[in-house]
């Protein structure tokens, strides 16, 4: 029988390779663990998530919480600097410039704005904080006005501070809430925009529907300055810039940095 087997194909003798079991299993074995490999690196791979931005992102740290915006980046201190004159506690801060700087006007109604458009879930604890302070203190600021005898009033901003910034506007006029012929004054005040945003955010740091100003009601014989302080009552936010500045109270810190936006 064996003479009828009959080799159909290549007729080139061929060698046998009592290896090439034990060869051929190797190299299916090492492609299978191979592929298993690539699977599992392509399974372990980070997913790729749109990113989610918000206004606004709240950090809080030991001392401060960090509230950051595209333009912005703002340390509130966590504490109220201790009470002083106005005069002693720019003096303590440009005496100690890594300290945290008592909050000027502006700062503090930067911050409401930041806050009011912001839902991290740190928002509640700051604001909580801010309206307590305004409730149980008058807040003392790093502004004041300069009324003139004659002449625009200044409002002065970081004042005998290296970053010192003044408006001229006139200021003198009745006690009372605020109506739209303070808006001048009272956007170089709060460096908002609007009297409307400036009355939201005042009543949104306060928890009270309505906004008071106290100021000069007529010309001085001679220049005066006179504190700005932020504060509440009963029923309304106080905008006061009428305190003598030999009184004692504290002041929200702060420090505030300025981004650089891209292309301005």
């Amino acid at each position: 029988m064996k003479d009828d087997i009959k080799i159909i194909g290549d007729r080139t003798e061929s060698k046998y390779d009592p290896n090439l079991a034990e060869r051929l299993n190797k190299e299916v074995e090492e492609k299978i663990r191979r592929e298993r490999l690539e699977g599992k690196k392509t399974e372990l791979k980070p997913k790729q998530e749109s990113p989610v931005t918000e206004p606004e992102i709240i950090t809080p740290n030991d001392d401060s919480w960090l509230i950051e915006s595209d333009k912005y980046a703002i340390q509130l201190s966590k504490s109220l600097i201790p009470s002083a004159t106005q005069a002693k506690q720019i003096n303590d801060y440009t005496t100690n410039p890594d300290s945290f700087k008592p909050a000027n006007y502006p700062n503090i109604f930067l911050i409401g704005q930041m806050l009011y458009h912001n839902s991290h879930q740190q928002k509640d604890k700051i604001l909580k904080f801010l309206t307590e302070s305004f409730q149980n203190n008058w807040i003392q600021t790093s502004s004041g006005i300069l009324y003139k005898s004659n002449g625009k009033d200044e409002i002065i901003h970081n004042i005998k501070m290296p970053s010192e910034y003044k408006h001229l506007t006139d200021l003198i006029s009745s006690d009372g809430e605020v109506v739209q012929a303070d808006e001048e004054a009272l956007k170089y005040l709060t460096g908002l925009k609007s009297l409307d945003e400036i009355k939201e955010i005042a009543q949104f740091l306060t928890s009270k529907n309505k906004t008071y100003i106290s100021r000069f009601n007529k010309k001085p014989d001679s220049d005066t300055y006179r504190v700005a302080w932020f504060y509440t009552n009963s029923d309304r936010a106080y905008l006061d810039c009428d305190w003598d500045p030999g009184h004692l109270y504290p002041a929200l810190g702060v420090r505030i940095v300025a981004k650089k936006i891209v292309g301005n």
